[in-house]
């Protein structure tokens, strides 16, 4: 690899390489920047790396760090980082990152967040840092593997979501006393050489949102983790709000209706139908999905009316992905007010009309 410094070609001593250890996080969420650097020479190399990055992202400790690195050998520094700021949940966010030594080199990544995305607290970074560190350490780790498996989504009410793991021993060791674990639930045994076994584990989580299940496997030789992310949703709900109407209106007056549908759930209400029931007379809309709060304004003629207290009712219909069904309805009332004799008898031969309509339909 080369690099130029101004007009001049100049061989680096070392090479860099960047990664975020979590590609999508949520608001104020923090995160683990891993950079990898190996020397390039067959002498000592000293260097000083930095990190840059924009202002939404914070660093937690030195933005500079100082490496010494052994003729040839590789090093990972980390930073941890978090989200700061007010960021709209109307977006999804790219956050560039990128680490320059003292001789200029760099190297570039990325990290993407948007509002329902899983939230890591420092601690959960932490413990992804000292995992790294200890994967490290325990050399043989590189010939395990450990693949896991489990739904992307799923909902609360659902039963019997598991987690398959494999694990194999890709090495020339016997590993006994292997203990693999998912949430507190764990398995121990042995493994033999090219030997491979799998794991199953029940999935149980009691709230909504995106989450990360860790599944590690560890012994005196080795540690692995595996990471899952997953996505619980909960039932879906909308909620028929800020209900706007007159009381009362004069025969023949146009008038409007107003009301809002309110997502309330975390997951997205889908194939959704919208009914306005004016005592039989009904009006209807339809909507793919509700991924946000929906006002709806309605024109409507005075001359429908009843000269009785009219009844309305907003009634809403629509599912989940598993095509689950859901209702929801409100209702209010309006009256006429200053009825003639000649608007009553237009009022009767207009409910004549509907009711001829219902029959011939």
């Amino acid at each position: 690899m080369t690099q130029r410094r101004g007009r001049a070609e100049f061989k680096p001593k070392i090479s860099l390489g960047i990664s975020a250890i979590k590609q999508n996080i949520g608001f104020s969420s923090y995160n683990l920047i891993e950079v990898s650097i190996e020397n390039l020479e067959d002498y000592y190399v000293a260097t000083e790396l930095y990190l840059s990055k924009s202002r939404e992202i914070e660093i937690s400790g030195k933005e500079r760090v100082h490496v010494l690195l052994k003729p040839n050998e590789k090093k990972k520094v980390y930073w941890t980082v978090r989200l700061i700021g007010q960021l709209s949940g109307n977006y999804i966010y790219t956050f560039p990152v990128a680490v320059y030594s003292f001789d200029n080199l760099s190297a570039e990544t990325s990290f993407k967040s948007k509002s329902n995305d899983a939230v890591f607290s420092e601690e959960e970074i932490i413990g992804a840092l000292m995992q790294l560190k200890e994967e490290e350490e325990k050399i043989y780790s590189r010939s395990v593997d450990l693949d896991c498996v489990a739904p992307s989504e799923f909902y609360l009410y659902e039963q019997g979501i598991k987690a398959i793991c494999n694990i194999k021993n890709s090495g020339n060791i016997y590993l006994t006393d292997l203990e693999v674990c998912l949430e507190g639930e764990c398995e121990i045994f042995s493994l033999g050489i090219s030997q491979e076994r799998s794991v199953e584990f029940p999935v149980e989580i009691d709230k909504a949102g995106k989450t990360e299940l860790k599944i590690t496997a560890k012994n005196n030789e080795v540690t692995k983790a595996a990471y899952l992310e997953i996505d619980v949703l909960d039932e879906p709900a909308i909620e028929i709000n800020d209900i706007e109407y007159p009381p009362s209106i004069e025969f023949g007056q146009d008038y409007s209706v107003g009301f809002s549908l309110n997502k309330a759930s975390y997951s997205v209400p889908k194939n959704i139908v919208i009914s306005l029931d004016q005592s039989g007379i009904i009006k209807g809309w339809e909507m793919n999905e509700l991924n946000s709060n929906k006002p709806f304004i309605v024109n409507l003629p005075g001359k429908d009316f009843s000269s009785k207290r009219n009844r309305f009712r907003i009634m809403v219909s629509y599912e989940d992905n598993k095509g689950k069904k859901y209702e929801t309805e409100e209702e209010f009332y309006i009256t006429l007010s200053k009825i003639s004799f000649a608007q009553r008898f237009v009022i009767m031969m207009n409910k004549i009309e509907v009711w001829l309509e219902k029959i011939f339909r």
